[in-house]
């Protein structure tokens, strides 16, 4: 997300999503969810009291804040969430479209997704026999947030292998803004120590 929205840390949430409504909050920037000090919960229900991904995003925007943004580091789901939001409308479309077209498909990562075809289940680990679903998931989101959105959101969802993870990285620390493509298939693995 960070280099999706780069050059925009510092725009408040609400110009961005104006359904970002709430005491407090047309004060949190996008650094604030990058970095978790936004003063959201780091946990909501959505999954319970939504039927729709339209309804979840909703729910979303509108949870009140627990502190003032700025003045505590608390991991949030509901960030993630509202990022993910931001995202999409920043680019006017869905964020597993976006990082396909500008990350996974520029770096040639093959195995990175959400939503995996059938034919990856036997590469993917069960992840738990999830009570609310009433089944062992595999291949299939976990977390139930993340399930009422549809499996794609900036907090859970994505799939991935040790091979595009390493690949991942490598770009990520390389300092490089825009990935090249294909650009692990041709870079040497890094030694180990």
């Amino acid at each position: 997300t960070l280099h999706l929205l780069a050059g925009r840390q510092l725009d408040t949430v609400s110009h961005l999503l104006p359904a970002f409504t709430g005491d407090g909050k047309a004060g949190v920037t996008i650094r604030h969810l990058l970095t978790h000090s936004s003063g959201l919960p780091a946990w909501h229900p959505l999954y319970r009291e939504t039927t729709t991904r339209t309804e979840a995003m909703a729910m979303a925007d509108t949870i009140p804040l627990d502190t003032v943004p700025g003045t505590r580091f608390v991991y949030s789901d509901l960030g993630a969430i509202v990022l993910t939001q931001v995202v999409e409308r920043v680019y006017g479309e869905r964020i597993d479209s976006v990082l396909q077209r500008r990350v996974f498909g520029p770096l040639g990562l093959s195995s990175t997704r959400y939503l995996p075809p059938a034919s990856w289940s036997p590469r993917i680990a069960p992840t738990e026999n999830d009570p609310w679903r009433g089944r062992v998931l595999r291949g299939e989101v976990h977390d139930e947030n993340a399930s009422r959105l549809d499996g794609v959101s900036g907090h859970a969802g994505l799939f991935s292998d040790a091979t595009d993870l390493l690949a991942f990285a490598a770009w990520s620390l390389s300092g490089v803004e825009t990935p090249a493509p294909a650009a692990h298939q041709a870079a040497p693995a890094p030694a180990l120590p």
